[in-house]
């Protein structure tokens, strides 16, 4: 009973800050009860500094986020911001520390199934965000958020908890999974989410490069087959980026309607280009570069961040910022291959498909470490996988958890 009441809290949390019907709490206290389960954090306390003393790299940036306040034109707003920040990741150290692996993939399962329905039920109900006072002239179908792009990335999530569940289900529980996944990517296309649709392409030809790399095991042996791996794994992303967004973005876009200029991306970042060289070092305080510079130059009213994690860290964190995240990035990056060589199972491939999920989102959106509370499961996310690299290491002797009606197996 407690395990389940324990499950459908976090799924709660989730939807919440996912900003699912315009559900999103902006008070931080109310937002820290949420995160906090303080109590749980004090059960597993020798568990969790053990993984601070191996996982700390993560907390120089949010360290620099608090030190922002100190030159941030807006330091209560900075201050406000890196509290919620911080409690995200101490829930996101929870998981790591409390939960097995299996639990997780449990919460996420539960949290993508909700969100899909939501958003069918939005379509049934004829539910209709276009009067919300955020983007009141969008055009585009939002289903049940309070932007498109929103609902894309909450799909391509929904996307690779299917594929997973997909290669680990019966036969009946798979068709389900397929179904699921189908629609997901139909409310990506529904709702105009050219980025979305372009994650769902790349990890799609990544998941199926895995898979073909599991039937040649076989024929190869030895150091050189891991170097093969990481080689093919990498171009299994990297070219179709390159094909996409080099020889045919034009056409990939068209069907949406838009061309090369990234829906104004483009527009915004010479924009922000030249106040970032005004303050290259500190930058404008966290959360609060977008409260300025809407004084001084014209924005439109979806220019609300950079739409590019690097421009949008260097902007509010300065190039310390910009060095810290890279520094991050790249250890995630070599943690995730390190565990798909070590391990091979479905969490590192979870792990993996993530990071190109992270990844292709970076380009045009600013998810992994904004100021916004809609995002923060991307960075909860994160950031489990982060400080789960070093809990995998050990025994984990959480009881089981129960599983929920779609999933064939533990995964």
């Amino acid at each position: 009973m407690q395990q389940t009441i324990e499950l459908w809290w976090h799924v709660t949390i989730l939807i919440i800050v996912s900003g699912t019907f315009g559900i999103i709490l902006f008070q931080p206290l109310s937002l820290m009860i949420f995160y906090g389960f303080p109590i749980l954090l004090i059960q597993h306390k020798y568990q969790i500094l053990s993984i601070l003393k191996k996982r700390w790299h993560l907390w120089l940036i949010i360290g620099l986020a608090y030190i922002s306040t100190t030159w941030s034109l807006h330091p209560d707003m900075s201050l406000s911001l890196s509290t919620l920040f911080t409690f995200a990741t101490l829930y996101a150290l929870l998981l790591s520390a409390r939960y097995t692996y299996n639990f997780i993939v449990e919460i996420f399962k539960l949290f993508t199934i909700i969100i899909v329905l939501l958003n069918i039920f939005a379509i049934i109900i004829g539910y209709d965000q276009s009067q919300n006072q955020i983007f009141p002239d969008s055009p585009f179908w939002r289903g049940a958020f309070y932007h498109k792009n929103i609902l894309g990335r909450v799909c391509v999530l929904t996307f690779i908890v299917c594929l997973l569940q997909i290669r680990s289900s019966s036969k009946l529980q798979r068709l389900l999974w397929l179904g699921l996944a189908v629609t997901s990517v139909g409310l990506i296309v529904y709702a105009n989410s050219a980025t979305g649709l372009i994650t769902v392409i790349i990890i799609l030809c990544t998941m199926i490069v895995w898979i073909v790399l599991q039937r040649m095991e076989p024929f190869f042996a030895g150091k050189p087959t891991r170097l093969f791996q990481s080689a093919i794994i990498i171009a299994s992303f990297l070219i179709p980026s390159i094909v996409i967004f080099l020889l045919s973005l034009d056409n990939v876009l068209g069907i949406f309607g838009r061309d090369t200029q990234l829906t104004g991306r483009t527009y915004l970042w010479q924009i922000l280009l030249p106040f970032i060289w005004q303050n290259p070092v500190l930058g404008y305080g966290f959360g609060t570069a977008f409260v300025e510079i809407p004084g001084r130059v014209r924005l439109e009213s979806w220019m609300i961040h950079a739409h590019n994690l690097y421009l949008e860290i260097w902007l509010q964190l300065g190039l310390g910022g910009l060095v810290l995240i890279l520094m991050l990035i790249f250890q995630f990056f070599k943690d995730s291959l390190h565990s798909f060589h070590k391990r091979g199972d479905e969490k590192s491939l979870f792990r993996l498909l993530f990071l190109i999920f992270v990844l292709v989102y970076s380009v045009s959106e600013s998810d992994l470490i904004a100021a916004k509370v809609d995002v923060h499961w991307v960075w909860i996310l994160f950031a489990y996988f982060y400080f789960s690299t070093y809990t995998e290491q050990g025994s984990d002797s959480t009881p089981n958890i129960p599983s929920i009606a779609l999933s064939g197996r533990n995964s």
